[in-house]
């Protein structure tokens, strides 16, 4: 029994002096990773060209789409599907935080923005990253008919919502 607990605090000892040891050696050289083929962009710091165009923009840019495109009133889901695309030739680099957006007929207002994990995405050139859950949140927002559209960074996709059924 003594034995046994000797062995666990030196287990305890070891863990703690490696940990240290690694703190130490990231502290001391940084935490720079290797440089990536393509250069990040970044949704919240997008650099503008003469005409404020950042890359991904000038390049063809991002593509948000959600389905589906109508939504009746009486019908609206909890969930839609929003696919991004990336037809760029530069990686995104972002979260996956979105707003929905109402068109009050002159400007767009935020409706709500759902909370999403905090977790970074990637984006590369080509490539399609699909959201099969993005929240309407009827439960917590009481919609009306008219023109919406969800928000991904810079990016947008619309939707309507009509009165009733065909």
């Amino acid at each position: 029994m003594i034995e046994e607990l000797e062995r666990k605090r030196k287990i305890k000892k070891l863990v703690c002096l490696l940990f240290v040891s690694y703190s130490l050696v990231l502290m001391f050289t940084g935490c720079k990773g290797v440089p990536e083929e393509t250069p990040p962009v970044n949704d919240t710091d997008l650099r503008g060209d003469e005409n404020g165009l950042s890359d991904i923009e000038n390049q063809g840019g991002i593509v948000v789409e959600v389905e589906p495109q109508r939504i009746y009133i009486n019908e609206i889901p909890n969930f839609v599907r929003l696919t991004i695309r990336n037809l760029s030739d530069v990686a995104y680099r972002g979260g996956l935080h979105y707003a929905i957006d109402y068109h009050d007929g002159g400007d767009w207002v935020m409706v709500v923005a759902p909370p999403v994990p905090d977790e970074g995405i990637i984006i590369e050139p080509g490539e399609t990253f699909v959201l099969e859950f993005a929240q309407l949140m009827p439960d917590y927002h009481n919609y009306v008919a008219g023109r919406y559209r969800i928000r991904f960074g810079n990016w947008y996709a619309e939707f309507s919502i009509f009165e009733r059924t065909p």
